[in-house]
């Protein structure tokens, strides 16, 4: 999956995304950052497919409701 860095990211020196499927067929997303001083940091959220029936592009919407698109 192709991975552009988040707001959040910019101080991490490790990033963890963790993908599960959820009961209502969605993308269940957990992204945690390790920052240099040792802190974890993280987003929940969920993605779809932009286009039903097709897999090559998500739609991320994170717990913010911020919106991402990704493409695989």
């Amino acid at each position: 999956m192709a991975r552009l860095l988040m707001i959040f990211q910019r101080n991490c020196e490790q990033s963890k995304p963790q993908y599960g499927l959820g009961h209502d067929g969605r993308i269940d997303i957990t992204n945690r950052c390790k920052e240099y001083d040792g802190h974890w940091n993280g987003v929940h959220g969920v993605a779809e497919a932009k286009e039903p029936g097709k897999t090559d592009k998500l739609r991320v919407r994170l717990v913010n409701g911020s919106f991402a698109s990704r493409q695989i």
